[in-house]
């Protein structure tokens, strides 16, 4: 409906209208977030005054429900497309001023449920808007500060500014409790740096999740460590394991995968400050040939990657494609070791090995797990279940 009516009025027209149709219950702010989004998405002119379009309390709360709906995995995610519009416009969040001069500082604001549902990108993006670090915001829930938040979410270069600004490492919140991991985290470096690891560990850190690359790495790193201490794989578990990756569906890629993700300006800014090893951060690791990948790193390197949840670090439109790609990478040694002897023994030894190592050089791992399959002669039970 939008797309054909957007030449006819402008798009702060089609925005307000929109609004005023919307009566401000969750569920509706929801639906507007949708409605308006293709209207953020194509706007290319000159953008507004974002206070020209909504009071600073919708803002805050349209902001609240963009980290909400980055709990949901679609593409031209209306969140996502909202609060990357916010940030074009230059918006600043201005601290309201009590009768004694002070900012008032009990308030909930995106950035604590940024925290709390574990959206670093979106933390970092949010403190371009509130970037007032003498307003140390407290949650009116949980009592966590701007400051928590921004050593939960991994955002170093704030907690400095805030440090910066004469702010307490060891802050406690209001009821007494002390941020137990902060200052241990800060102590441990005397620079005053954060390690995502003491927060991935700390009670405020604690996440119980586990995505395919975190299995996929997990179980190889396990292997690795077996076989460097005698144990002899034999091709059955070799055949296991690439059942349950399939199974657990580690070869999936999304059904509409643009290759051009690795091209995106903000995936480059993103995965270009996650480090794998020293000079090596994960955008120059996607970007080299897949021969030197796939000897690049070993399996426990994957594994670390994957603990440090780097998956909430990639904007979420290009999470499952690098995702993807990152297992299918991390996997292939292990599938084309596994799989050259049962693919020369389906050829019946009448090619020479080096052609059929050529051949499993271009297969896929799915394709590598049918030959295993194949050579085994399970291929139609496991293809059938």
């Amino acid at each position: 409906m939008f797309d054909n009516e957007v030449h006819e009025i402008s798009k702060a027209e089609a925005i307000q209208a929109f609004r005023k149709k919307c009566n401000w219950e969750i569920k509706e702010r929801f639906r507007f977030l949708s409605d308006i989004e293709p209207i953020l998405r194509t706007w290319n002119d000159e953008l507004p005054n974002l206070r020209d379009l909504f009071p600073k309390e919708e803002i805050e709360r349209l902001l609240v429900d963009s980290i909400y709906f980055l709990e949901v995995m679609i593409d031209d995610n209306p969140g996502e497309i909202f609060l990357d519009f916010v940030l074009r416009t230059g918006y600043k969040d201005e601290p309201d001023i009590g009768e004694d001069g002070k900012p008032l500082l009990h308030r909930s604001t995106p950035i604590h449920w940024a925290a709390k549902l574990g959206h670093e990108n979106a933390a970092e993006d949010l403190f371009n808007i509130y970037d007032k670090f003498e307003a140390n915001y407290i949650d009116e829930e949980s009592n966590l500060t701007h400051f928590h938040a921004a050593c939960m979410t991994g955002c170093e270069e704030i907690v400095k500014k805030f440090l910066e600004h004469g702010q307490d490492p060891n802050l406690p919140v209001e009821n007494g409790r002390r941020a137990a991991a902060l200052g241990t985290a800060l102590r441990l470096d005397g620079r005053g740096r954060i390690s995502a690891e003491q927060w991935r560990r700390s009670k405020f850190g604690q996440r119980e999740r586990i995505d395919s690359s975190a299995l996929a790495s997990g179980a190889l790193a396990c292997v690795e460590c077996l076989e460097k201490r005698g144990y002899q794989l034999k091709r059955s578990d070799a055949l296991t394991i690439m059942n349950v990756f399939a199974k657990q569906k580690v070869f999936e890629k999304p059904t509409d995968l643009d290759e051009s993700w690795r091209d995106d300006e903000r995936f480059a800014r993103r995965a270009g400050k996650i480090e794998i090893r020293e000079n090596l951060t994960l955008y120059d690791f996607i970007r080299l040939r897949p021969e030197r990948k796939e000897k690049l790193l070993t399996f426990m390197e994957y594994f670390e990657l994957a603990r440090e949840d780097y998956a909430r670090r990639i904007p979420l439109k290009h999470r499952e494609a690098c995702t993807a790609h990152l297992c299918e990478i991390l996997s292939k040694r292990f599938f084309r070791r596994w799989a050259l002897d049962p693919f020369i023994e389906l050829m019946r030894h009448r090619l020479p090995i080096l052609c059929c190592a050529m051949i499993i050089q271009l297969l896929m791992n799915e394709d590598l797990r049918l030959v295993c399959l194949t050579s085994a002669g399970l291929s139609s039970f496991f293809l059938s279940a």
